[in-house]
């Protein structure tokens, strides 16, 4: 990928209990692996009431397009472009704040709060990694890294 791609992970949460009761669920990034500089990628929380939203394995919801720029006569610039994410997701909203992706260890992404309606409530949770673009040459330093981790999801 080059710098500007973004990619998504859809979570269902199911809260269960009496109508009114409320679950608290907490998310973290578990990040055993992680090769690009520190700063380069940045992970972002969303939550929607209903999916509507199909993800499908290996095509990108945020449609991105890789494009390059020459910077002068022996330097190009590969960049992505992509939708940006408050349109891919339609409806979702963030959850805390964006963050960058730790180099190593478990960091929490966001909390949030169930209320249940009629014995149970599913909620749909979006984890958004971006590979931040510094409108800068990314080549030598940031390409042709790797991430690797999981998303834990607990009761709060």
């Amino acid at each position: 990928v080059y710098p500007g791609h973004k990619e998504v992970a859809e979570i269902k949460v199911t809260a269960e209990g009496d109508t009114g009761a409320e679950a608290g669920v907490a998310f973290k990034y578990k990040v055993t692996s992680n090769d690009f500089p520190e700063g380069s990628l940045k992970v972002s929380l969303y939550k929607k009431e209903d999916s509507g939203i199909t993800i499908t394995p290996n095509v990108n919801l945020f449609g991105c397009t890789k494009t390059s720029a020459a910077e002068d006569a022996s330097k190009v610039k590969l960049y992505e472009e992509c939708t940006d994410t408050a349109s891919a997701l339609s409806g979702a909203e963030i959850i805390g704040s964006e963050q960058n992706v730790q180099q190593t260890g478990t960091f929490e992404i966001g909390r949030d709060t169930i209320t249940v309606d009629d014995s149970s409530k599913d909620v749909y949770y979006y984890v958004v990694i971006e590979f931040k673009d510094t409108n800068k040459d990314q080549n030598d330093t940031d390409l042709a890294k790797n991430l690797k981790g999981t998303i834990e999801v607990s009761a709060a």
